[in-house]
This record gives C-alpha cells, sequence and structure tokens, in this order.
C-alpha cells in the first residue's frame, strides 16, 4: 500500500505541478509580451501567483496534509521553495543562453527541473509524515 500511496501522491503533484506551470507560463507570456517587461523580470512577476497556488494544492490536495503546524510548513516551504527557484532559474538562465531566446520554451526545461527536486523536498521536509517531538 505504501507504493500505490507514493504513485498516487507523485500523480496528484504531477497534476498540480502541470497545473501551475501552466499558470506561471501564462502569466510569463503575459508579463512580457502584454506589459512589455524583460524574460526575466517576467519570470519573477509570474513566479510568486504560481508559488503560491503550489503550496495550496500541494498541502490539501497532493500531500493531504491535515496538520496544523501552519508556520513550520510555510517556513519549510518557503526555505525549498527558495532552493528550487534559485536552481530551477539557473536553469532557465541556461537554457536561454545556450539553447533558445524563447522564454517559455526556455522555462518549460527549468520546470521539469524543479518539479523534480521539489516533490523530494516537500515529500521529506515539508508535508511529510508528523514531526516527532513538540511541534
Amino acid at each position: 500500500m505504501p507504493k500505490q500511496d507514493l504513485i498516487h501522491k507523485l500523480a496528484r503533484f504531477a497534476v498540480v505541478g502541470g497545473l501551475v506551470a501552466g499558470v506561471h507560463s501564462v502569466l510569463i507570456w503575459y508579463f512580457h509580451n502584454v506589459v512589455q517587461w524583460g524574460p526575466r523580470t517576467s519570470y519573477w512577476a509570474g513566479y510568486f501567483p504560481a508559488v503560491s497556488t503550489h503550496f495550496c494544492l500541494t498541502k490539501w490536495w497532493t500531500f493531504r496534509c491535515q496538520r496544523h503546524d501552519l508556520l513550520r510548513q510555510v517556513g519549510h516551504y518557503a526555505l525549498a521553495a527558495v532552493v528550487v527557484a534559485a536552481i530551477q532559474f539557473a536553469a532557465f538562465h541556461a537554457t536561454l543562453l545556450l539553447i533558445t531566446p524563447n522564454a517559455n520554451l526556455a522555462y518549460l526545461i527549468a520546470v521539469a527541473v524543479g518539479m523534480g527536486l521539489s516533490f523530494m523536498l516537500m515529500q521529506w521536509k515539508v508535508f511529510g509524515e508528523e514531526p516527532i517531538g513538540p511541534a
């Protein structure tokens, strides 16, 4: 049963990731093409609404986490998000420089890197089993 639970979590995480990547991608397009900001500024402008959506969907749908230690979860999530964002942005930047000038294609490549790392951190540190000891 634990293996099946992990498969279900991975499937839900992939759906959440796809949805959030879509939201982020649309926001990158909007800020880049409508607002006329550069691709890197557009990336960050879309990042914060996307990451807020990701937290909520990941907590309550992917991991079905009902724990009430929200401040700890937000803190650990924020730390994980910073680590993932830095690595994902490095992949985005490298893709823009080495593979394509297309901001959305570069984002899709970078998000694949970020999603794998993000799942591991969310499962291990943020929404995993109840912490041992006082909360």
